[in-house]
């Protein structure tokens, strides 16, 4: 009887609802950069087909947000006018996944390196994801623990997958072709 006498008074939060944020060409979000920047913690971005000529950064504020590539996902990370502006995507927030996107030219300029996908924090995944021509590695996973890679590929980069100072990395049905240096340094 006093269980069911207190049982009015208790109150039980929803789940959170992990949000979707949409990016297309043309659309009201039409860069990545701008449906990472919309998203919350934990969101999904989910990213239409094209071409998007951008670097994209995803902020230590952005804990285990998603990026999701509907269609052919190509980011050129070498913006108009050919100025190398550093990695394709920059991984600076835990737990991160990215699936079906594609990274092409990243390149060296002043500050940064050539990377396809640079991650330096822990918990990162990635799935279906390409990185072509990048001027350093095609994902390089620098001083965090426990990245995931399933079914990327590496093509025509310096390094295919780079760990440096990297803990736990699995490589799971992953290839590299035609490389400069290492397969997996």
């Amino acid at each position: 009887r006093v269980v069911l006498a207190l049982l009015p008074f208790l109150t039980f939060a929803a789940p959170a609802v992990a949000g979707v944020v949409t990016v297309q060409k043309g659309g009201s979000i039409a860069t990545i950069q701008a449906g990472v920047d919309a998203a919350s913690p934990g969101d999904k971005v989910r990213v239409k087909k094209g071409t998007y000529q951008e670097n994209v950064v995803i902020a230590a504020n952005k804990t285990g947000l998603r990026i999701e590539g509907k269609g052919a996902v190509l980011i050129d990370a070498l913006p108009p006018g050919g100025a190398p502006a550093g990695p394709g995507i920059q991984v600076l927030a835990e737990n991160v996944s990215i699936k079906r996107i594609a990274v092409r030219n990243a390149r060296w300029n002043a500050s940064q390196n050539g990377r396809g996908i640079e991650i330096t924090a822990d918990g990162f995944k990635a799935e279906k994801c390409t990185a072509i021509g990048c001027e350093n590695a095609g994902f390089a996973v620098l001083g965090a623990t426990g990245a995931k890679f399933n079914k990327c590929v590496a093509r025509g980069c310096d390094d295919g997958f780079l760990l440096d100072d990297a803990g736990a990395v699995v490589l799971l049905k992953c290839s590299v072709v035609g490389t400069g240096r290492d397969g997996v340094n």
